[in-house]
């Protein structure tokens, strides 16, 4: 588990922030100065290959930032992939920490942090629902006010911004505290890739747990164990989420509830409204609305 100390010598900059979706994801990044990405997966996994060597694979939907500070080629095997980001320029510094170093911050109440004006610490990645939901929230009124392009917007911007690398230091706090040494053995993160490809070739269908571990030749017990160990999230909310993913995209094509519920699987509808607000904390109208609101600015 990786976390990274964030300390700003100057007023960051927010130079773009957008949504994006594709049916096929992959793009190559060259180092860049003064630069952070901020994005958050909502469908279809990613791989990362680094210009060292290593590798990384990320199961959505989670919260990644991203420093350029070397090379490296992100891509998707998913059918579909989405994404919401936005990107800031501005001088700093950054050194990586490890889980004991971000405590030691952490009780001595940041004292020798307290010397710069600003400073978060981050962590490399983010799957815990309820953080999610805040990084969304804030993520898509950055988005919503940069299209704007007027000064007071801009400030709201930043406002949102530095709310977010509040949430992100809060969080590193959580995960830094609260962690278990976990041991992943290879064959049980394959296990877990395949079940993703799964679970994303069978969203228009009910997919239960026992149909996933069927497929894969192992039991349920040991599925969902190695699972949750492997993406930080039991089956069923990772099947919830994958469902509720492909929802947004459909709603924002103003496709009937109705039509909906049946692509995703779902045959009560009533059922998919209370799935929804479960998931994202809103109605599905007012995600539309939202969303409608989003487009307008942007034209």
């Amino acid at each position: 588990m990786k976390f990274f100390k964030v300390i700003f010598d100057g007023i960051p900059e927010i130079t773009f922030a957008h949504s994006y979706e594709t049916t096929s994801y992959r793009f190559h990044f060259s180092p860049k100065e003064n630069r952070i990405e901020f994005s958050l997966v909502e469908t279809g996994d990613v791989s990362v290959d680094y210009e060292d060597g290593t590798h990384q694979h990320f199961y959505a939907p989670y919260f990644h930032p991203s420093f350029y500070s070397q090379s490296h080629t992100s891509y998707s095997n998913a059918p579909f992939h989405r994404h919401i980001t936005f990107g800031i320029t501005a001088p700093f510094h950054f050194s990586e920490l490890c889980e004991n170093e971000v405590i030691q911050c952490w009780k001595s109440n940041f004292s020798q942090e307290l010397k710069h004006p600003a400073m978060a610490i981050i962590p490399d990645v983010v799957t815990e629902k309820k953080t999610l939901q805040k990084i969304e929230a804030l993520i898509q009124n950055i988005i919503l006010n940069f299209a704007m392009h007027n000064n007071p917007q801009q400030l709201s911007c930043l406002s949102d911004f530095f709310s977010l690398l509040s949430v992100l230091t809060y969080e590193s706090i959580r995960q830094a505290t609260f962690s278990e040494e976990v041991t992943i053995t290879p064959a049980e993160t394959a296990y877990c890739n395949k079940a993703s490809e799964y679970i994303a070739l069978h969203l228009n269908e009910k997919i239960s747990v026992g149909d996933i571990a069927g497929s894969l030749g192992i039991s349920v017990g040991y599925f969902s164990r190695i699972f949750k160990s492997v993406t930080g999230y039991s089956a069923v909310d990772f099947i919830n989420l994958q469902k509720i993913s492909l929802a947004k995209q459909l709603l924002q094509q103003q496709k009937p509830i109705s039509d909906i519920a049946e692509l995703l699987g779902i045959t009560d509808e009533k059922y998919f409204y209370r799935l929804f607000k479960k998931y994202t904390g809103m109605t599905t109208k007012k995600y539309r609305e939202g969303t409608k609101e989003q487009y307008q600015y942007k034209e």
